[in-house]
């Protein structure tokens, strides 16, 4: 049968077939049976090249919005004669490798410098600007003073980083205008440590030295994300007592540290409270208890407020839970009982909302709307959920130096122990409370 496609096609009634000479016949069927041979050979050679390319897996790669597929390819010829080629393995699979592993601490959300929290830190000073970003200023053991170290969070407590810290050493042993032990910030760049000399950041990594008037120590201070007010301490002594606290204001961004106007120096070791734009000033001196009001930012001075306290007051200590709520707690010479009043109206008027006996010497004062906290040198801390009327204990231990809240939920409580790691936290309003590792 012809193709179609032949062009000698219709030629081929008019040719006359010649005759094959003698013995062709026989020839012909000895090269038919060698090409088939030599074919076979070539088939099967072909056939292999076919197969090694085809196992090849397909790999898809994505680029954008493209995809490219990696085909085969085409299958060598069984009619052609192929050249001689080498077959080269395909490439092995590259092997996964491990990243090395490191104790360096992941860098921070906010992509500031951060390392580990030195081995052995043991916090003095915590301060929280919200519920997740908070910072704790201690002591950790180094062969080369100073040793001053500051640690920080973002996740309310649960990991913490090492960050810059200021570059001098520990009030305790030192002298009094000397070293730092505290520390507040009042916005995530913006803090302050202070305790004998002060010192500011305002990036949140580099210190400097706020340099103060001579023989002056700041012994308190208080910051929010718009003004801060130190209480420099004039005639201080190794006891930690001064003879006059002088209240100093600055904007928050800045060190520029000016004399409130009105009666700004108060008698005695002065703690400062600052909540909105109203700043009070509270101090015990000779076993009377004084207490000022006024604007942090100076636009209206400070003024004498009257104090519920007795006039044989041992201890005070007060806190702000909202820009007109206070409570205030006092104790008297010789007496572990301690006496709660509350204030409506920003100290202006008191009344006494209940009592509480402590193991040992009042060291704080906590609020938030409905809930005070006390703790002392030598027990824990208690807490009263009907505004101050009555106190039970949350928190058991052998004295606490600080208790604070910075919501209604969260506080934070440090030992009164000094070198002592110990800080805790409490995520339900002081019901329970967990040890922080800061570590």
């Amino acid at each position: 049968m012809t193709s179609p496609h032949d062009p000698l096609a219709r030629l081929r009634p008019e040719i006359t077939p010649l005759a094959a000479p003698d013995g062709a016949h026989q020839e012909v069927l000895r090269r038919a049976a060698r090409r088939r041979v030599r074919t076979a050979s070539i088939v099967a050679s072909g056939a292999a090249v076919v197969a090694l390319v085809v196992a090849v897996p397909l790999v898809v790669v994505a680029g954008g919005t493209d995809e490219q597929v990696a085909q085969p390819a085409p299958p060598t010829s069984p009619l052609l004669t192929p050249a001689p080629t080498t077959v080269v393995p395909a490439p092995a699979a590259p092997t996964a490798t491990v990243p090395p592993v490191t104790t360096a601490p992941p860098p921070s959300d906010d992509g500031r410098p951060t390392g580990p929290v030195p081995r052995g830190f043991a916090p003095q000073s915590v301060t929280f600007i919200s519920t997740r970003d908070g910072w704790t200023l201690g002591q950790a053991p180094c062969t080369k003073q100073p040793c001053t170290s500051v640690a920080r969070t973002s996740d309310g407590g649960a990991s913490w980083v090492g960050t810059a810290a200021p570059r001098t050493g520990d009030v305790l042993g030192s002298a009094v205008t000397s070293g730092v032990d505290q520390l507040r910030f009042g916005s995530p760049t913006d803090g302050w440590a202070f305790g004998g000399e002060l010192w500011s950041t305002h990036d949140g990594d580099h210190w400097d030295a706020v340099p103060l008037p001579a023989g002056q120590a700041a012994v308190s201070l208080a910051a929010n994300s718009t003004r801060v007010v130190a209480g420099l301490g004039v005639g201080c002594g190794t006891s930690g007592a001064c003879t006059q606290t002088v209240l100093r204001s600055a904007a928050s961004g800045g060190d520029a540290f000016t004399p409130l106007p009105g009666a700004s120096t108060v008698p005695g070791r002065a703690a400062v409270t600052l909540s909105g734009s109203t700043v009070w000033a509270l101090s015990v001196d000779g076993g009377t208890t004084r207490l000022v009001r006024g604007a942090a930012d100076g636009s209206s001075d400070v003024a004498a407020l009257p104090t519920p306290c007795t006039q044989n007051a041992d201890r005070a200590r007060m806190a702000a839970s909202t820009r007109t709520d206070l409570v205030l707690a006092c104790t008297t010479t010789g007496s572990t009982d301690v006496q709660v009043f509350a204030s409506k109206d920003a100290g202006g008027s008191w009344a006494r909302t209940g009592s509480a006996t402590l193991p040992g010497a009042l060291t704080a004062v906590a609020a938030a709307p409905g809930t005070v906290l006390l703790s002392d040198d030598a027990g824990g801390v208690q807490r009263s959920t009907d505004g101050g009327a009555s106190f039970g204990t949350v928190l058991a231990g052998s004295g606490f130096s600080f208790v604070g809240l910075t919501s209604s939920s969260q506080g934070v409580a440090l030992p009164a122990t000094p070198g002592v790691a110990d800080l805790r936290i409490t995520r339900d309003g002081g019901t329970s409370w967990q040890t922080l590792d800061v570590s």
